[in-house]
């Protein structure tokens, strides 16, 4: 059984959102298990309203794991070496089509590395959005972000670890 445990969303988001997921991000680890990355994505996809776009980044070592697990529900990038999977989201990213085609710019990471575009679609008049999941993500993209939630995917396995 997954659940979310935990998460704050916008209460009745208007307007279509670019989702930018590091899926890798979000589970905390480079190679996530099957059961961790359905987990999270079952969790994410919560968030996902008709007409939104996401988009998923991950290494090569995850993207079985990954595309298995999220099939067409989303576009899938690989990159892999340092920050591959924030870099291949970023460069996917045209900003004149975000702005002109969507209210949100929902990342879903924890990486500095998104801080600039953060920053820029918010000058823009985009609102923006993060969504965390295990780990501490970057102080100054939580800073930049209008509203910030935490992902946390309940498994069976982590249910039995707790009890």
């Amino acid at each position: 059984m997954t659940t979310t445990e935990h998460l704050t969303a916008p209460a009745a988001r208007r307007g279509r959102a670019l989702h930018l997921v590091d899926l890798e991000n979000l589970v905390g680890s480079g190679s996530p298990t099957p059961e961790q990355a359905r987990a999270t994505w079952t969790a994410y996809r919560t968030l996902v309203q008709p007409g939104d776009l996401v988009v998923v980044a991950c290494s090569h070592h995850a993207a079985r794991t990954v595309w298995f697990v999220v099939g067409t529900d989303a576009r899938l990038l690989v990159r892999s070496g340092a920050d591959g999977a924030d870099l291949a989201l970023l460069d996917d990213v045209d900003l004149p089509h975000l702005v002109s085609r969507f209210t949100w710019l929902v990342v879903a990471s924890g990486d500095h590395a998104f801080v600039p575009l953060v920053e820029e679609a918010r000058r823009l008049g985009v609102r923006t959005w993060q969504v965390t999941g295990v780990g501490r993500p970057a102080r100054a993209l939580l800073r930049t972000a209008q509203i910030r939630s935490r992902l946390r995917p309940t498994t069976a396995a982590s249910l039995a670890l707790a009890a």
